[in-house]
């Protein structure tokens, strides 16, 4: 494992919003707090009880409210860069996402030089994909909007889910990027226009400007409305019995280890 982020229920008090978000893992990559704040509400904040602690964005989606840090040469860069395989391990809770761009639940992200978002690796809904749907960036070199989504599926979000995201560009082609919502693979959506799969054994390109964000993009302006429980990252596709024992896990207690 890469990293790993529990938002734990007895990090603070509810309401509060955290200056950092810190990562399990060691060498840790704790994540930066960028907060909003409108009125007496700010985002993003904590909320919930032992074991489903998490961070929430209360606010209309499409905020700056993050958090983030720079990957720089460190254990992310290291251990992704070039790799065919990986997992990315999330609990959401999703109400709404932005409607003018794609709001992002994770995302390693970089920015080119007119600020347009560049997505090496994300998980993606709202703006032009249809309710319901959530898509998969990988390995963006140029701003994502002129490049297609590697994945996309129908889901509900509305509840607490344990989602996973498994990258292998060893597989064949309709396998390379997959999806598993409480440990049961969701088919994707085939023959989707601006649907591009990996190329074979394609490997990911990182740089160490890139950013590993939660809840937004690097430039912020993508956030939904939620909330995040839990979110880890594999140099590994996981397979799907240990999908289903982590999700099973994830379920009883996001708080803890699976």
């Amino acid at each position: 494992m890469v990293v790993r982020y529990f938002i734990d229920a007895s990090d603070g008090a509810v309401g509060s919003v955290p200056t950092e978000v810190k990562d399990a893992e060691t060498p840790a990559l704790n994540l930066s707090v960028e907060a909003v704040s409108w009125g007496a509400d700010a985002d993003p904040q904590r909320e919930g009880v032992a074991p489903h602690g998490g961070l929430a964005w209360s606010l209309a989606p499409g905020s700056d409210a993050r958090a983030s840090a720079a990957i720089g040469s460190g254990k992310v860069f290291s251990r992704l860069n070039g790799k065919q395989a990986l997992t990315v391990e999330l609990v959401v809770r999703a109400q709404a996402f932005a409607s003018t761009t794609l709001s992002r639940l994770f995302g390693l992200h970089t920015l080119d030089g007119n600020g347009d978002k560049i997505d090496r690796l994300s998980l993606v809904a709202g703006g032009l994909l249809p309710s319901g749907g959530l898509g998969a960036y990988w390995n963006q070199q140029t701003a994502s909007y002129a490049g297609d989504l590697a994945g996309q599926w129908t889901v509900d979000l509305s509840t607490r889910q344990v989602v996973h995201l498994v990258v292998e560009t060893s597989a064949p082609q309709l396998e390379r990027v997959r999806l598993y919502v409480n440990g049961s693979h969701v088919p994707g959506e085939a023959g989707v226009a601006g649907l591009t799969p990996p190329s074979a054994n394609e490997q990911l390109s990182l740089q160490a400007n890139d950013e590993l964000v939660l809840g937004n993009a690097a430039s912020g302006g993508s956030s939904f409305q939620g909330v995040l429980y839990y979110a880890a990252v594999y140099d590994e596709a996981l397979d799907e019995p240990r999908i289903a024992a982590h999700a099973c896990a994830l379920l009883a207690s996001d708080d803890a280890p699976p």
